[in-house]
């Protein structure tokens, strides 16, 4: 009920917050663009509301102050990442297999990486094609800084990952083995959830519907 009595219209704050978010961690003249654009809006339709210009600027000092802080000790982490690890272990339901490569996002002693992988078997695919626990990997895992970007206005791997906190590549040049996460959070319960019902479509569902359903999962 108190959403109703807010000052401003929260749809046009959320895509404020979410440029916001963007123009800090992307850093590019797109995302800036975007948040002058959806500023100058807002101040065009609240110039005289002070309510809703006090409001705005609190909830804006709050998340600019948050973003601040996670850019911040993303960019510690960044600073102090290994340029190798031994083990890792796969967010479930960021897995996927295009052919004899191997994607996910993996963690390893508080740092986020974008794994890859080339599968060496049949054996290999087919078991993180359907595996649904959470995959704890051990081997030679090499760790280097994303690829940023290469020519004018092509994409700019770097800059994407850190929209998502990550920023280091994991390649995994020799696998040693591969085992289930034994103790996992509420969170890691979430994504092994979501994996489940991945897999689930992914085995019993025909083309197109298949990826409809992933897509909207």
């Amino acid at each position: 009920m108190w959403l109703k009595k807010a000052p401003v219209n929260l749809f046009s704050l959320a895509l404020l917050i979410a440029a916001l978010y963007f123009t800090i961690f992307a850093t590019n003249p797109y995302a800036i663009g975007a948040f002058v654009f959806l500023l100058l809006c807002f101040f065009k339709h609240h110039w005289k509301n002070t309510v809703s210009l006090k409001f705005v600027g609190v909830i804006g000092a709050f998340f600019l102050a948050y973003f601040l802080f996670l850019h911040h000790r993303a960019a510690i982490q960044d600073k102090q990442a290994p340029s190798e690890i031994k083990q890792v272990v796969l967010v479930a339901d960021t897995i996927s297999v295009n052919g004899e490569q191997l994607s996910a996002i993996g963690k390893a002693k508080g740092q986020t990486y974008q794994i890859f992988y080339r599968l060496k078997s049949e054996r290999e695919q087919h078991y993180f094609k359907t595996v649904s626990r959470t995959p704890v990997l051990r081997g030679k895992i090499k760790v280097s800084p994303a690829t940023g970007q290469r020519n004018f206005q092509g994409f700019n791997y770097q800059s994407y990952l850190a929209s998502q906190g990550i920023y280091r590549i994991a390649k995994i040049e020799h696998l040693d083995s591969v085992a289930p996460l034994k103790s996992i959070s509420p969170l890691t319960f979430f994504h092994q959830l979501r994996r489940k019902a991945l897999v689930h479509i992914q085995t019993h569902f025909p083309n197109p519907m298949r990826h409809y359903m992933t897509g909207l999962l």
